[in-house]
């Protein structure tokens, strides 16, 4: 049965002359039966209180019959064929029947408006309100824990977006730091190459016409290690009584094969090749002789390679030729 509140508490009652007051008796049944089911003669109704009919169909009863309970005005709808409700106002004595089937409700102070049959029982579980209200504190708890986690991520990703910014910049440092790296690498490299130029005189390379070319170069001395490498002066060496110097000649490849079988050969000292020739290099091995500094090296294509196992980097040129 549902109930429309509307501002009308006189709706029914001033439409028939009644007035409106609280009784011992409304409230001594209101206090037992309001909501319930109670049996008038074997006729159970429910007794709703401070509610009228909102529809009394087109054939209302105008004129009320006294009553002096809500018992007696129960019996008045008992009797009649055509009652599907009657209300009861205690403070007139009046009882009202509703031959409508339709039994909506409204508010009206001071009445008890009763139906036939039992008060309609719950169904079992929550009632659909309850079951909306359930799942909307669901809603709001899930809700709620979304924007925790909402902000969670939020703080997650300042934390992350500082974090990459530091690295950020420790990439751009690494970048620059291993540009300068490269840097010095390239630098190291090329001094480990110069320095490895002056100790090995396999590095050298062989010299060519374009090195040792002609017998004016008697000024052009190169020393490394053990070796020192001369171009010009040498022609009048052999022949200025120094012929016992001589030990023997070999075909050699290149002058680093002369210089090693100087080193292996027993008292030799200097190493004449003349290179010019491809496939004919000849390697003349020599003891320790005299030399005159008007000699010349290099004289007719021939250089003169001479070693000395003592030799002072930091001496002139000409110191300990021989």
């Amino acid at each position: 049965m549902r109930k429309f509140k509307l501002h009308l508490p006189y709706v029914l009652l001033l439409s028939f002359g009644t007035a409106i007051a609280a009784t011992t008796g409304y409230e001594s049944v209101c206090d037992q039966l309001h909501g319930k089911g109670h049996e008038v003669d074997s006729t159970v109704y429910t007794f709703h209180c401070g509610l009228s009919f909102l529809d009394w169909g087109s054939g209302h009863r105008l004129h009320p019959q006294q009553t002096a309970t809500a018992g007696e005005c129960a019996r008045v709808c008992t009797t009649d064929d055509t009652c599907t409700g009657v209300v009861w106002v205690p403070s007139a004595n009046q009882c009202f029947i509703n031959p409508s089937h339709n039994l909506q409700t409204i508010y009206a102070s001071g009445t008890v408006a009763m139906t036939k049959g039992a008060p309609e029982q719950p169904p079992d579980g929550p009632t659909p309100i309850e079951t909306c209200e359930k799942e909307r504190q669901d809603l709001q708890e899930e809700y709620n824990a979304l924007e925790i986690a909402h902000q969670v991520l939020i703080e997650a990703k300042e934390t992350c977006d500082a974090t990459l910014s530091t690295c950020n910049g420790q990439v751009t440092q690494c970048d620059g730091d291993l540009n300068t790296c490269n840097a010095k690498a390239t630098t190291c490299d090329g001094d480990l190459k110069t320095c490895n130029d002056k100790k090995d005189p396999r590095r050298w390379g062989r010299p060519t016409t374009s090195t040792c070319h002609s017998a004016g170069q008697n000024s052009s001395i190169r020393k490394k290690g053990q070796w020192k490498i001369a171009c010009g002066g040498w022609s009048q060496y052999v022949g200025n009584g120094n012929a016992n110097n001589f030990i023997t000649t070999h075909q050699v490849t290149d002058i680093d094969e002369c210089m090693k079988i100087c080193d292996e050969t027993s008292g030799c000292i200097n190493a004449l090749t003349a290179n010019f020739i491809p496939g004919k290099n000849r390697c003349q091995l020599y003891k320790r002789g005299t030399k005159n500094p008007n000699d010349k090296f290099c004289h007719g294509g021939r250089c003169g390679y001479v070693k000395h196992h003592n030799f002072d980097m930091a001496s002139k040129a000409n110191d300990h030729m021989w």
